[in-house]
This record gives C-alpha cells, structure tokens and sequence, in this order.
C-alpha cells in the first residue's frame, strides 16, 4: 500500500514537472516583433515622384533572434511603364533563431 502511495506521489510529480517544462519552452519563444514583408516602391523620373505603397506586415516570433534576405522583382505594367513609371516590389525573407 504504501509502495503505491509512493509511485503514485513520483508519477504525478513527473507530469507536473513534465507539463512545465512544456509552459518554459512556450516562454521562450514568446518573442514576437511584427516585421515588414514587402512593400513597392514607385519612381517616374518625369514628374519627380518617389514614394512606397502597399506595405504588408507580419508579426514574426522568434526565441533568441532573427535575419532578413530581401529580393526585388520589376512589377511595373505595361501601361503604367508608357506613363512612365517604374514600380518594383521589395520582399523581405525572414528566418529565426
């Protein structure tokens, strides 16, 4: 009976010790910071105009850190290239930490 009680009494503090291990690595990764994703940005050299547009955000969470790749693609229309304007897409690429 008593050998019962005590294996009882250690599986139980095994689990309650288990499951918050679990809440401390949650913790951990708590760390969230929201990011910039992408945005374009417009040039038309004629009319003197330079500005960013459709900015897209994410929130990122990382436990120690993080860092960014960008990569940019030309997403200008064929109508708006003869009006004169240059539109390019800026994308920003994270990996944590």
């Amino acid at each position: 009976m008593v050998k019962n009680k005590m294996k009882n009494l250690l599986v139980a503090m095994a689990i309650i010790l288990g499951g918050s291990s679990i809440f401390i690595s949650n913790a951990e990764a708590a760390r969230s910071e929201e990011v910039l994703v992408s945005y374009i940005h417009t040039i038309n050299t004629a009319v003197q105009l330079n500005f960013t547009h459709s900015h897209a955000y994410k929130i990122l969470s990382y436990v120690n850190g993080y860092t960014r790749t960008s990569s940019t693609k030309n997403v200008t229309t064929l109508s708006r290239s003869l009006l004169g304007y240059t539109d390019t897409q800026i994308t920003y690429t994270y990996k944590t930490y």
